[in-house]
């Protein structure tokens, strides 16, 4: 027969010129199935193979190429960089969009250079063609380091100017935190005085306050949908509480009920969601007159606010930046401020 259980237990398909060991199956490893799981797969090949419905190269076999199918590289090296909750989401968006459609269905070591030719086609020398590009070579490096690869592949970096950070004034950023419901003004107040992520301000309990030696620690975050431990290789971050600047989160931390699982909870008790945050400030920025702010504009003037007092180095330590680059990447960068619009709801600003 085409198909039949060799002696080390794997499902072994034979025909003319193929033969090969079937080492999983629907995301299931052969050697772990039972003899019955095995018995039925052994029928459904006989039966495309006898059939003359069974094209080695059409359904890419397993061994060469379910193995490695870029979809499941993807996904492990997201989980091996183990990105900060909102870049996690984005980067899932560009590999699901964009990198499957076009590399989804090759194994790793069939890839040349040419296959990401669609790239400058289909976006040209843009920001989101660089994202995309940047994704893409990360996974292409984690795969030619774990072996899965015969030689690295180096796609051309795509160089296009900088784009202007986006700052909000002070004096907007808390017109904007008087606006939005109570519930959300205390966890936006600790995102404009300390830069903080919203991921990490949601994940925020307890043990992470330390008032006497007055610092606050990020040893968790948001991550897919639920909070966890910083991964392995995440440093935590101790911030200072008692900066300058900072004077309401002071108030805000002082007055909470440290007896709660989480600092900043919910009406039903779990952790504020952020995305209702977020939309909270959009909300409440477009009354204002700023329809393009967002939430996270709240870090990047965090960061062009404290590089006016401080060194680059104590900046670093007060956003978390693991590298001195990132930071240094607000430093001389031209600064888009964002301008009120003068007709809001026909009344002017």
């Amino acid at each position: 027969m085409p198909a039949r259980i060799d002696t080390q237990g794997y499902v072994r398909v034979t025909f003319p010129g193929f033969d090969k060991p079937l080492t999983s199956w629907r995301g299931q490893k052969v050697k772990d199935m039972s003899f019955e799981q095995k018995d039925k797969i052994v029928w459904i090949f006989n039966e495309l193979i006898l059939g003359g419905q069974y094209d080695a190269v059409k359904m890419w076999f397993p061994k060469e190429r379910a193995k490695f199918l870029i979809k499941k590289v993807a996904y492990e090296w997201l989980d091996h960089k183990g990105k900060r909750p909102g870049t996690l989401h984005e980067q899932k968006r560009i590999i699901e969009k964009y990198i499957l459609p076009h590399n989804g269905k090759q194994s790793v070591k069939e890839l040349v250079i040419q296959d990401f030719d669609w790239i400058r086609q289909e976006h040209g020398d843009t920001h989101h063609a660089r994202q995309i590009r940047s994704f893409t070579q990360a996974i292409l490096n984690y795969c030619w380091k774990r072996g899965m690869m015969d030689k690295q592949l180096y796609i051309w970096p795509i160089n296009v100017g900088k784009k202007p950070t986006p700052y909000i004034e002070l004096e907007d950023r808390w017109l904007i935190h008087s606006k939005v419901d109570p519930l959300y003004q205390d966890p936006l107040a600790v995102a404009i005085e300390m830069g903080m992520r919203v991921g990490e301000i949601v994940a925020l309990k307890p043990d992470a306050l330390d008032l006497k030696r007055n610092q606050i620690r990020i040893i968790r975050a948001l991550s897919g949908y639920e909070i966890t431990d910083m991964r392995k290789g995440g440093d935590e971050i101790w911030l200072p509480l008692d900066m300058p600047y900072i004077e309401h989160t002071q108030d805000i931390l002082g007055k909470r009920n440290l007896q709660s699982k989480w600092i900043f909870p919910a009406p039903k008790g779990g952790f504020i969601w952020p995305g209702r945050v977020s939309n909270a400030f959009k909300a409440a920025a477009r009354g204002i007159g700023l329809p393009q702010a967002t939430l996270h504009q709240c870090r990047h003037s965090f960061a062009q606010d404290r590089l006016q007092e401080y060194p680059p180095h104590i900046v670093q330590a007060l956003l978390g930046h693991k590298a001195i680059k990132t930071t240094e990447g607000y430093v001389g960068t031209n600064i888009r401020k964002l301008k009120r619009v003068r007709e809001v709801y026909g009344h002017n600003t």
